[in-house]
């Protein structure tokens, strides 16, 4: 848990990874089965988890969310990510999902929510993750 205040992190609760997993189940299900036990324990008002770009993946983003959580983490390098398609959609046929590729050399299409003092700036846009 982090604490922005006192610029602190504690730790919460850690458990050794067994050597064998048993009933078919992968070590990322022993680790989000982990999350969901402890997670009862974390106060209402924690509302994010922090994680690798390891665990920016469909199946653990699936596994957050299901914990009433958001997850801020970096994207693998191979992330597709694809705009949502906002248009008017054609009265007959499949209706379009995607408007394209995501490209993070034209920031055209994001919204800029800040800037910092050391002229960093902060920009957000919800857009569809496909791997």
């Amino acid at each position: 848990m982090i604490n922005v205040t006192e610029n602190t992190a504690y730790n919460i609760s850690t458990r050794q990874t067994p050597a064998i997993i048993k009933d078919d189940k992968s070590r990322m299900d022993f680790y989000f089965d982990h999350l969901k036990q402890d997670r009862q324990a974390l106060p209402s008002t924690v509302k994010y988890l922090i994680a690798d770009g390891y665990y920016s993946k469909k199946k653990c983003l699936d596994d957050v969310t299901a914990s009433n959580l958001h997850q801020i983490g970096k994207l693998c390098h191979d992330a597709n990510l694809r705009w949502i398609y906002k248009g008017q959609q054609k009265p007959r046929g499949r209706k379009r999902i995607y408007d394209g590729k995501v490209k993070f050399d034209d920031l055209d299409k994001f919204n800029l929510v800040g800037t910092s003092n050391t002229m960093v700036k902060y920009y957000s846009k919800k857009s569809f993750i496909k791997y």
